[in-house]
């Protein structure tokens, strides 16, 4: 049984009273960013194949139509993150569906990563080159059960090919911004990549530097507390197996 508009803005509002509670507003930052990614997707030229999964509180009852108009005015209504405390009680209906799709309708949370910085990232990736510092690091963590899965394979592979080290390698792929809202929901989806060099797949690269030629920057959201452009690099750990990973 879906809620209320109600029952959402009461949620809602209790979740953003408790971010704003905190000391630090991490929290609120990630916000807008997950704001600015449904965005992206939303104002793509290819927002039909990026808005995946679309928000279901914008598809038309009797038709199943997607009603990106509709859900493209809601995003651009928003004012910034840090003045919904007080103006949350005003937020409309569409508003209201937004946040509660981007706050319940994942299977993933996303936070401020405090405790890695670029010296580190350069450190893990083994990368030579030098790149600009990222404003911001963000985590992303999946279910217990999915790194429970990726420590077995894993485990698998040392075994399997008897290794003495481990078998994963710190890389990073780039993307456009329109990509990143299904890549989040989804994962990285080689089926859907162009083909390159090396044929079908996921490319990265332990060069930081590299991997920035394929994450062009694009207009935020106009509210955002980010700045008015931003380009994200995704950073990766892989399982280096042979069947699955060809390295170059």
């Amino acid at each position: 049984m879906s809620k209320s508009i109600e029952s959402k803005r009461q949620l809602i509002e209790d979740h953003i009273s408790k971010i704003f509670q905190e000391k630090n507003k991490s929290e609120l930052l990630a916000l807008d960013f997950e704001i600015n990614l449904l965005l992206c997707a939303a104002q793509s030229y290819k927002h039909e194949s990026a808005l995946k999964p679309f928000p279901s509180t914008f598809l038309s009852d009797s038709t199943n139509t997607k009603n990106f108009d509709q859900l493209l005015s809601a995003l651009l209504s928003f004012p910034p993150v840090l003045e919904w405390k007080n103006k949350i009680k005003k937020f409309n209906q569409d508003q209201l569906c937004v946040i509660y799709w981007i706050l319940m309708h994942k299977n993933y949370s996303l936070n401020i990563c405090t405790s890695i910085d670029k010296e580190k990232l350069m450190k893990s990736a083994k990368c030579v080159h030098d790149f600009a510092t990222p404003s911001y690091i963000f985590e992303v963590k999946y279910s217990n059960e999915k790194d429970r899965k990726f420590d077995q394979i894993k485990q698998n592979t040392i075994d399997e090919l008897d290794l003495e080290g481990g078998a994963t390698s710190v890389c990073f792929h780039g993307t456009r911004m329109d990509n990143l809202y299904s890549i989040m929901h989804m994962g990285l989806l080689s089926h859907l990549n162009k083909n390159g060099l090396f044929g079908e797949g996921t490319y990265l690269s332990q060069e930081p530097s590299l991997s920035l030629h394929y994450s062009p920057s694009c207009k935020t959201w106009s509210s955002s507390l980010i700045g008015q452009r931003m380009s994200c690099l995704l950073v990766c750990e892989t399982i280096n197996h042979p069947r699955h990973v060809k390295l170059a």
